[in-house]
């Protein structure tokens, strides 16, 4: 490559590099990792569930083309991590991976898109004959369409795989020879027959998926109307009007993310034919070789869909995990959704909906669960024992503090809400958790010296009791000096009967309250003396 034409790149070696780097080695074969995963899945759970039906049989396909481009991907990724070249190995992995990883990548793409073309041409069908669509659309026709998505798409890459071959070649700037790609025939027309093959299957099935989809988002506001005025219950009318909005909003979800995802595969493709410049090894290579980069990385990003999640109620253990059952969606599909009163907390289903919880002597301070769906709680409480301690609060949010509680009292609390279809149900659902705690005990009062006897034995000392409830006090009472021995108590009531005080002594107490769990309020302390016969 001369100077001026190293001079005229966008992009500079360097750059394309760290750019290729990142795409491809970071980013791409990450979900390229989660993708095989997905679809992996995707297609054990289709064949548990049977192919003759005919989204199964459909979304199996894709599955399959999915999977298969994504496994390409990742050795495309692999070939093209730029650091290979510094190994020296006898493979120039840029040049073969055109041939082992982009092109059969691209197919699998291609088939992707046909095949939810035929889906959404099927969907259209069901809407617009509900009744004859069952015998326009058989199994065995199913069969044979799917195959000729996968067909007609790999028979336009013959020429290329007919023509292109691994073979090995003599460098010149390196003076090696390494494995790599040739050709037999004109380069150059081989590949304007490939673009325009790429173009004409990709634009069809464009076209034809955008023309669906508005013939079902057009289909189904007709009919949600057309239900609105022909049902007479309100309640009907808006769960009717409410679930269709959903699905359509899903299928021009599904549309967008397809367009956004391809669109790029064919700009770059139509960039190969009407400016010649832009090429695998033309002037502006290496804005090529980012371009189709990010390409790449769309479409893995497309393959990744997780079908698998949808169920099938009569397969038995088809929900591994115990906590869920196969039970309709909020868009009417099977899938493995949490039980009744329990809700996804983002780990696993949870009948808490309590997240964090701070007791203090008369308030509780609670933060609820933000899980998607859940607008707002309604806390009701009472005291044990106690019928006039009682409340309850209404909350739009996920946090609440109650306040003016009685101290070491045992509480039952009640948490409702109800977690609404928008988040992954058909049907509202509403959600209780009941549990009981335990304020902290309030410190107890200094030591009541008119009521206490100091001056003789049994000494008696009696202190002023905590307020609220407490299940036990603790007392402590030591010299000061420590000459003496350390008496410690544990009493029920508020007084302390003992015949080991010494007169003329200085003392110091410690008094202690719990509740019936065994936590502690804090301390409270002070000192008394007792001389014989004398009360200070």
């Amino acid at each position: 490559m001369c100077a001026l034409e190293i001079e005229a790149q966008f992009i500079s070696d360097y750059a394309k590099s760290v750019i290729m780097f990142v795409i491809h080695v970071v980013f791409d074969m990450s979900i390229c990792v989660f993708g095989i995963a997905g679809n992996a899945l995707n297609i054990t759970v289709f064949r548990k569930q049977g192919l003759r039906n005919s989204v199964n049989l459909s979304l199996f396909a894709i599955s399959i083309s999915d999977l298969l481009g994504l496994i390409f991907q990742v050795w495309q990724n692999f070939c093209l991590n730029p650091y290979l070249e510094q190994a020296d190995l006898p493979v120039d992995f840029f040049y073969i991976q055109a041939l082992t990883g982009g092109n059969p990548n691209v197919a699998m793409t291609r088939i992707t898109g046909w095949i939810t073309m035929y889906v959404t041409a099927e969907r259209c069908l069901s809407v617009l004959t509900p009744f004859k669509v069952g015998l326009i659309v058989t199994f065995e026709r199913r069969v044979l369409i799917l195959f000729f998505c996968y067909g007609i798409n790999l028979a336009f890459f013959f020429p290329f795989f007919a023509n292109y071959y691994l073979d090995f070649n003599f460098i010149p700037e390196l003076n090696k020879t390494k494995l790599g790609m040739s050709v037999r025939g004109d380069s150059e027309f081989l590949g304007f027959v490939i673009n325009v093959g790429h173009i004409y299957l990709t634009i069809i099935s464009f076209v034809v998926v955008i023309i669906n989809t508005a013939i079902l988002v057009v289909t189904l506001k007709w009919k949600s109307k057309w239900r609105q005025s022909a049902t007479s219950n309100q309640n009907q009318q808006k769960a009717l009007s409410s679930r269709e909005k959903k699905t359509v909003m899903l299928v021009i979800m599904m549309a967008t993310v397809l367009i956004a995802c391809y669109c790029p595969g064919v700009v770059c493709t139509f960039l190969e034919i009407f400016y010649p410049a832009f090429g695998f090894n033309d002037k502006q290579q290496n804005v090529f070789h980012v371009t189709w980069s990010f390409c790449f990385l769309f479409n893995s990003i497309n393959a990744i869909k997780l079908y698998g999640m949808q169920c099938d109620a009569t397969i038995r253990d088809m929900c591994k995990n115990p906590d869920f059952v196969c039970t309709s969606d909020a868009h009417g599909l099977s899938r493995c959704l949490c039980s009744d009163n329990t809700f996804y907390d983002g780990f696993t289903c949870s009948k808490n909906l309590v997240s964090e919880m701070k007791v203090s002597i008369n308030q509780v301070n609670f933060t609820f669960h933000k899980a998607f769906g859940l607008r707002s709680f309604n806390l009701t409480w009472s005291a044990t024992g106690n019928s006039h301690d009682y409340g309850s609060q209404f909350i739009n949010g996920n946090f609440i503090s109650v306040q003016k509680l009685t101290p070491g009292q045992q509480y039952i609390f009640t948490v409702a809400t109800i977690l609404h279809f928008e988040s992954e149900y058909e049907n509202n659902k509403t959600l209780q958790s009941k549990f009981s705690l335990v304020t902290y005990p309030a410190s107890p009062g200094k030591l009541w010296v008119e009521r206490s006897q100091l001056n003789k034995s049994p000494y008696i000392l009696k202190f002023n009791q905590s307020q609220g409830v407490v299940n036990s006090y603790q007392v402590t009472i030591k010299t000061v000096n420590l000459m003496h021995e350390v008496i410690i108590r544990r009493v029920t009531n508020p007084e302390v009967i003992t015949f080991d005080l010494y007169p003329n002594t200085q003392y110091i107490y410690e008094i202690i309250a719990y509740n019936m769990l065994g936590n502690q309020s804090a301390a409270t302390t002070g000192n008394f003396m007792i001389k014989a016969g004398v009360i200070q």
